[in-house]
């Protein structure tokens, strides 16, 4: 997020729509810009903030912000949904191969 005024999950967005890729975020930013104080780790659902007086060198591991609550929720289902998505589409594509190697077998020894 080096572009000022930059959305993040825009930028997402854009990255999805240039590369053409699958991509999911996996932290959210806790503000933006000079109000930027940290992240919200999607996969291990907690919020990270930053000290100033560190220059963010150390940091804290803090509920998540009650205002982001909603938003970290319908994040954290995306990843898992497509991951779910891909999981059952190679799995019922391995499925339909073993059954017709499985019949081709059979046929052989016919």
């Amino acid at each position: 997020m080096d572009r000022q005024g930059a959305d993040f999950l825009a930028v997402c967005r854009q990255v999805k729509e240039m590369l053409g890729s699958n991509a999911v975020p996996i932290v959210l930013p806790i503000g933006a810009e000079e109000d930027f104080k940290g992240v919200v780790d999607l996969i291990k659902n907690r919020a990270i903030v930053w000290h100033e007086d560190t220059q963010g060198m150390t940091f804290d591991v803090v509920p998540i912000p009650d205002d982001m609550k909603a938003e970290v929720l319908e994040y954290r289902q995306k990843p898992c949904g497509k991951m779910w998505q891909n999981m059952m589409s190679l799995y019922w594509r391995n499925s339909l191969k073993i059954q017709i190697l499985s019949q081709k077998k059979k046929s052989m020894k016919l």
